[in-house]
């Protein structure tokens, strides 16, 4: 399954962010990759693009995004490309 996780903090908060991600980086569990991460140019934001195998517990997301919630709001969306949603969807 693939996840934008989408990372936000306040602008008082980017110092701090920006330090930690610099020191401890973005950790994933084993067997999730990651397929991309995004900084938005305004500030604030930070996107983050991976792939969940089936044996990957998804509540180790949660878990995982705990240790930034000190700092930031973190919002797993669970994502598919549109042609594949397309298929699932009843023909109109």
């Amino acid at each position: 399954m693939l996840y934008m996780t989408i990372i936000t903090w306040e602008p008082a908060q980017r110092d701090a962010v920006a330090k930690r991600f610099a020191t401890v980086g973005a950790k994933h569990p084993a067997g999730v990759k990651l397929l991309g991460h995004w900084i938005d140019v305004n500030g604030g934001r930070a996107f983050e693009l991976t792939d969940w195998p089936p044996a990957v517990d998804p509540k180790i997301l949660v878990e995982t995004s705990f240790a930034w919630s000190d700092l930031c709001k973190i919002e797993p969306v669970p994502v598919m490309k549109a042609e594949e949603m397309m298929k699932l969807l009843p023909k109109v």
